[in-house]
């Protein structure tokens, strides 16, 4: 009985075992039909983006279309009635119309064969379509656009010479009738418009082309193609600003000067207080990238006092004193001086944005660059204000009534005149005239000077002996090619 009972209960306990089995293996099966199903939902949702997607494509393809139309279609107004009737009528001379529509003509012309291309490709659209082909083959004629945009800023200084005369106001008025406000400004800036419109359009397009279809690659080439020739219009823009904001300065000086040159750029301007010999002065102080000017007047009228040169240029700080505060100086090879700000913040500003803008010259903060002699460029000294010295500053005598505050030219000290006895040339400053040096820069020059001597003099024998060492091994070569 035992044994049968074990019997049933190892049968109860393998019974039991398959019973966990088939739900194990029911368990499994279950899983396995959710993940199948789970893969059936991911892939419906996937292509239900992917449906989404190709929508979205087809609608940017059809937004290109739409604006090119409208683009096109401007374009032949600008060309085939504005530009007609100007010749007609003479409303400028004949030269100028050149110069204010450049190649527009041939922009129309290219422009029309990319819209014809764009509807082939977008009226016959499915998920396979492409624009990035049609786009690719446009890339070539970019440098049009460039020769447009390069001309377009010409002539919109041309037009202005116009804007003030009555047959051009007239003719401007039946232009806004006819064409709903529009100028002739307005249709001329469209070329300048319509690149950084394709750049946005392009992008968007890529954004919903999947990265394994066959415009994708193309799509990406025109894109990028055409931001650089944005960048390069951004560029140009950039540049024809600053020149104008420049030319705009130049303007405002009473005598003339010529500030427009090849790379330079406008930084700032303002005013600055100077410390001068006798007073404090205001100044209007304006920065360029390689260049700083000072003058007396405001923004509209100048009268200029001085420049500095940003290669040869350094600034230095000056902690506030009971004298000044908000100051540093500006030292350069014939000038130098102490400015100070209206406010610690406004000193900040400036002092950083010439700092940097010196670094950008390549000079460095604390030293200046070597002439062609290889010798450090000395700079022009600050001169200590008179009110800032009751003593000689060599002898320490009290100046008065009978001991007079003079000014050494080389090192900007105040000092009296028994200690300043002396006039000198100080050519490494730019004062070729004799002007009063103290005794102790008077020493130092003619040691420096006299160093420089003895240095050309030993320059001199080595040249000397090298030649007369290369003239005696020329005798001897001589000497014994006779022997043979």
């Amino acid at each position: 009985m035992e044994f049968d009972l074990e019997k049933e209960q190892e049968k109860e306990f393998d019974q039991q075992i398959e019973q966990e089995q088939e739900q194990e293996q029911e368990q499994e099966q279950e899983k396995e039909n959710d993940d199948g199903n789970d893969n059936e939902k991911e892939s419906e949702v996937n292509q239900e983006q992917m449906q989404k997607e190709m929508r979205k494509r087809s609608l940017v393809a059809k937004e290109i279309l739409e604006t090119e139309r409208s683009y096109v279609k401007n374009l032949q107004i600008l060309v085939k009635e504005i530009l007609v009737d100007l010749k007609k009528n003479s409303i400028f001379p004949k030269d100028f119309l050149p110069q204010i529509f450049s190649n527009v003509e041939q922009i129309l012309g290219i422009n029309t064969s990319l819209f014809s291309d764009v509807e082939k490709a977008v009226n016959n659209w499915g998920d396979n379509s492409e624009l990035g082909g049609v786009f690719t083959s446009f890339i070539p004629y970019l440098k049009l656009y460039r020769k447009y945009i390069e001309d377009y800023y010409k002539s919109t200084n041309l037009l202005e010479q116009f804007s003030k005369k009555q047959r051009y106001i007239d003719w401007t008025f039946e232009l806004q009738n006819k064409y709903q406000g529009f100028k002739l400004e307005s249709f001329l800036i469209l070329p300048v418009q319509r690149l950084p419109r394709y750049q946005l359009l392009l992008k968007e397009l890529l954004k919903y082309t999947p990265p394994n279809h066959s415009d994708f690659e193309k799509l990406r080439k025109a894109e990028i193609e055409i931001a650089n020739v944005n960048d390069f219009v951004n560029n140009a823009i950039k540049e024809r600003e600053n020149n104008q904001k420049i030319l705009d300065i130049q303007n405002k000086f009473s005598k003339k000067i010529n500030l427009v040159t090849p790379g330079r750029k406008y930084i700032c301007q303002g005013p600055l207080m100077k410390i001068s010999r006798k007073k404090t002065l205001k100044r209007h102080f304006i920065l360029f990238s390689d260049l700083l000017l000072y003058a007396t007047g405001n923004s509209n009228a100048l009268s200029l006092h001085g420049k500095f040169e940003l290669k040869n240029t350094r600034i230095q700080n000056v902690h506030d004193s009971g004298e000044v505060k908000n100051a540093f100086t500006i030292s350069g090879p014939k000038k130098s001086f102490t400015v100070y700000a209206s406010s610690q913040d406004e000193k900040r500003r400036w002092y950083y944005i010439i700092y940097k803008t010196i670094s950008d010259c390549e000079t460095s903060r604390d030293t200046l660059k070597i002439d062609q002699d290889g010798e450090p460029i000395k700079e022009a000294p600050v001169w200590i204000p008179d009110n800032y010295c009751k003593v000689c500053m060599l002898c320490d005598q009290f100046f008065g009534s009978f001991k007079r505050k003079h000014h050494c030219r080389n090192c900007g000290r105040v000092v009296c005149s028994d200690c300043s006895t002396t006039r000198m040339t100080l050519p490494h400053i730019g004062i070729q005239t004799k002007v009063r040096v103290c005794d102790r820069c008077q020493k130092q020059l003619k040691d420096e000077e006299l160093e420089k001597i003895k240095k050309e003099e030993a320059k001199n024998v080595s040249r000397t002996g090298l030649m007369g060492l290369t003239s005696k091994l020329g005798r001897s070569i001589a000497d014994k090619t006779q022997l043979f």
